[in-house]
């Protein structure tokens, strides 16, 4: 009998210390996730964690990696952790624990609704919850936003595995001079094979029913209807692939329509570790502390600086089938570019790219494929009078003369000397007619290029003291 009594006084102080455990459990869980949060680069400028029984509260606010700001925009989190009897005996799969909190921004320019979140944490793990935004609408000094039916769901297994999916039914903002941005019919959906690898992998596609802009004093009117867009990376090996695909039905910018229009980017054969190299790099800079020149200048400098690592493989480019839709006509391209493998040096072993000596003329000496341009012939006249124009307009600038507003005669001289570049073009065989379009057909072979037949050695052009435009 004492024997019963003893193991019963031990089950229950088992079962009246459990839920506290669980809470234990769950704030190392959260303080495992904000030190990862925290080795991205992002900074903690509030943390806490309220542990209690069967109930705990913790609530985080995050900046960016870096900010010059004295109060740089945060996102605010709060939840409320249930971790007690009552959940784990309710009915469903089982669980160890719920929560329901939001996330919100706090400093930015504008108020913005919260982001509310709910769900539960499974046995082994698992996470599965909704997203919801209210309809809610703001007024401020910087105009008026308003959300209509915004939700979604999120789901990340034991394994790490994570799939977001959402949609607003309308989002509409209006700036204090009532210029109004419309947005109607956002979809989204995000898989990815781990949610904290260094490099994500998976598929992210988004859609849009319809957006319209007004129009001001320095840009027309903007809409556009049915886009549909996806992005996706694998991995095969040691060696990345990066899929970008894109249509729009419906797009106009003032008068001139631009659409229908789309197409596909196909990259393969990128060495995913100079990838994971390339984000950290870019993830490191502190590109707050930078003039906006400075910040490109910063950012060409780390990417040609990965350029020979990422590409040292062999790598491919395909771009399929793009079509462009403009007030000229249509635009229309296809490539299919690689890097062909590393030339053996004198001495036998396979070649390699180093940083150290000239590694974009090395680079563009392997390239190899053909691209495949067309277009209509007014089309072609009319970038042609574009640049022409651009360099007049720097010309006068130059001079101290007026160049917002060209005369008539300059206008029609410059049409006229666009109409005759272009025969000169055809002439010449840089462009070929074919069914009443100007067509270019590009062939690269180990950095000597062919348009239309005519060679041209590409890696003279990177060569130190080559002239611009030099053959």
């Amino acid at each position: 009998m004492r024997r019963v009594i003893v193991v019963a006084m031990l089950v229950a102080a088992v079962a009246a210390l459990l839920p506290a455990a669980v809470g234990l459990y769950l704030q190392q869980r959260w303080d495992r996730l904000l030190e990862h949060v925290a080795a991205r680069g992002y900074r903690l400028t509030a943390r806490e964690y309220q542990l209690g029984w069967a109930r705990s509260e913790a609530r985080v606010e995050v900046a960016p990696p870096a900010d010059a700001d004295d109060e740089p925009t945060r996102l605010g989190i709060g939840l409320r952790l249930d971790h007690g009897y009552e959940r784990w005996l309710g009915g469903g799969s089982p669980r160890l624990a719920a929560f329901s909190g939001r996330a919100t921004v706090l400093g930015g320019p504008r108020p913005l609704p919260p982001l509310v979140v709910g769900g539960t944490l499974g046995l082994l793990g698992g996470l599965d919850g909704t997203l919801r935004v209210p309809d809610v609408t703001y007024s401020g000094a910087v105009g008026q936003l308003h959300f209509v039916a915004g939700s979604g769901v999120f789901r990340r297994g034991p394994d790490g595995r994570l799939q977001v999916s959402g949609s607003l039914d309308a989002l509409e903002a209006e700036a204090p001079d009532g210029r109004k941005l419309r947005l109607e019919g956002l979809g989204f959906a995000l898989r990815l094979a781990d949610a904290q690898a260094s490099l994500p992998l998976g598929e992210l596609s988004v859609t849009l029913g319809a957006l319209s802009l007004d129009a001001s004093a320095a840009q027309p009117a903007l809409a556009l209807g049915e886009l549909e867009a996806a992005l996706a990376s694998a991995l095969d090996g040691a060696a990345a692939a990066i899929r970008v695909d894109a249509s729009v039905a419906a797009l106009t910018l003032g008068s001139h329509t631009y659409a229908p229009s789309g197409g596909e980017l196909l990259v393969e054969g990128l060495r995913a570790p100079a990838l994971v190299g390339l984000r950290a790099r870019l993830a490191a800079l502190d590109a707050a502390a930078l003039a906006p020149s400075q910040r490109g200048a910063a950012l060409a400098q780390i990417a040609t600086a990965a350029l020979p690592e990422l590409l040292g493989g062999e790598p491919r480019l395909r771009l399929r089938a793009l079509r462009i839709t403009t007030p000229y006509g249509e635009l229309a391209a296809d490539a299919d570019l690689g890097l062909a493998p590393p030339s053996a040096p004198a001495g036998g072993a396979e070649g390699q790219i180093s940083a150290g000596g000239e590694p974009l003329s090395a680079l563009t000496a392997r390239l190899t494929g053909t691209v495949e341009v067309s277009g209509p012939q007014a089309l072609v006249v009319a970038l042609i009078t574009g640049e022409q124009t651009r360099r007049v307009r720097a010309e006068l600038a130059l001079r101290g003369e007026p160049a917002d507003h060209l005369s008539p005669a300059l206008a029609a001289d410059l049409d006229a000397a666009a109409q005759a570049s272009a025969r000169r073009l055809l002439r010449e065989g840089w462009l070929v007619a074919e069914q009443g379009r100007l067509l270019a057909r590009l062939s690269l072979e180990r950095g000597t290029l062919e348009l239309n037949g005519k060679a041209i050695a590409v890696a003279d052009w990177l060569a130190p003291g080559a002239p611009p435009g030099a053959p």
